[in-house]
């Protein structure tokens, strides 16, 4: 018997399977047209995001140690993290978004 992972929505197509650009839809590249991101990405170590070595240390002292909890931190929270600063914070953006992930959205 094949064990199915559990998946989570896509957040770059928002769980369609494509995305919509001017007059045609095209599939999302993030998720295949699945609309979905495995939960392995997600429980990935953050050093499978190839960041550099202060971005890692950054985020391992405030005990952030996978792709999961990294995803879960609005950008305001990573921004006030020790020694990080809008280089590091771009950096992150790209290495989630190779993903098709994102920080998680300010507000409530």
């Amino acid at each position: 018997m094949t064990k199915v992972e559990p998946k989570v929505r896509c957040c770059e197509c928002r769980g369609t399977g494509s995305i919509e650009l001017l007059v045609r839809r095209v599939i999302c590249t993030a998720c295949n047209g699945s609309g979905s991101v495995a939960e392995a990405v997600l429980d990935a170590r953050i050093e499978s995001l190839d960041l550099s070595l202060p971005a890692r240390t950054a985020l391992k002292k405030a005990s952030t140690l996978t792709v999961r909890q990294l995803v879960g931190c609005s950008e305001q929270t990573v921004r006030s993290l020790a020694g990080m600063n809008d280089p590091t914070i771009a950096e992150i953006k790209r290495a989630l978004a190779r993903l098709g992930l994102r920080l998680r959205p300010e507000g409530p």
